[in-house]
């Protein structure tokens, strides 16, 4: 995040002093204040589309939970020997009853 700050500061604080001809102290603060723009959009980014980064208790945790017994999603889902989380495969399902991609099914029911 510095890095990104920093590098942001630099490359805006030229941008201003030499395309748009501003004095050092004029280019050194719209450097700054664009430099903010871009590290808060950064951050802001990492923060909302990466939560799993983020450091904390549930960092690792399966983002599709656990049931309300404490078994894991996996344990149940190859038990009930369902796939709810492929796409067109409703839950409940048998995984082995996908057909072509026209829907057709490829087990006997």
């Amino acid at each position: 995040m510095t890095a990104v700050f920093l590098t942001a500061w630099v490359g805006f604080t030229g941008l201003e002093r030499w395309n748009e001809l501003a004095p050092w102290s004029a280019a050194m603060a719209a450097g700054l204040f664009w430099a903010g723009v871009v590290a808060g959009t950064w951050w802001f980014a990492e923060w909302t589309l990466f939560p799993r980064a983020r450091h904390g208790a549930d960092a690792g945790a399966d983002p599709r939970g656990a049931a309300p017994d404490g078994e894991p999603a996996e344990e149940r889902e190859a038990r009930a020997g369902t796939a709810p989380d492929r796409v067109g495969v409703a839950a409940g399902e048998p995984a082995s009853g996908l057909g072509s991609a026209r829907g057709e099914r490829t087990d006997a029911r």
